[in-house]
Parts: C-alpha cells; sequence; structure tokens
C-alpha cells in the first residue's frame, strides 16, 4: 500500500495506478535522448534528487552537462553519478 494513502477498513486499495505504465508515458519516454557513454545523473541540492543530463565536454576536472531541463552546467568530475572517464 502507498505511505500516503490511509488504510480505511475493507481491502487494500488498488495499487494499478502506481504500476501501469501508460502509452503517453511510454512514448515520452521513448522520445527523450539517450547515450550510453554520455547520460549521466547529476545531483540537486535543492530536492535532495538528481537531474538526468548528458556531458557535452570534459576539461580536466570539469564536466559541462546538459540537463534535460535545457540548462547547461559544469560540476566536478567526482560529484557526476555514471560518469566514467575512458
Amino acid at each position: 500500500m502507498p505511505g500516503h494513502v490511509v488504510k480505511s477498513t475493507g481491502p487494500d486499495p488498488d495499487p494499478e495506478p502506481w504500476l501501469v505504465v501508460t502509452p503517453e508515458l511510454k512514448i515520452k519516454l521513448k522520445a527523450k535522448p539517450y547515450d550510453a557513454k554520455k547520460s549521466c545523473w547529476v545531483p540537486d541540492k535543492a530536492t535532495g534528487g538528481y537531474f538526468e543530463g548528458l556531458i557535452d565536454s570534459t576539461d580536466g576536472d570539469k564536466v559541462t552537462v546538459t540537463l534535460l531541463e535545457t540548462k547547461e552546467v559544469e560540476y566536478a568530475t567526482y560529484i557526476i553519478i555514471g560518469f566514467a572517464v575512458l
């Protein structure tokens, strides 16, 4: 049972809304760019989560990443998750 749904009396609520991927979401996810060598995750300090991004260039200890929200940001290489120096 999802943590934000309060259980009342009776059977558990149907979990299908949380498990089924809609056709619209499938189309949206297929349209996103993905390159195994350039894809990475960068931390978001405000929420404690991560942004998905694509690595544009590396310069020594700095990595320029374009976030999928169309922002370009520079990070130190040790912060990037999924980045490997090849």
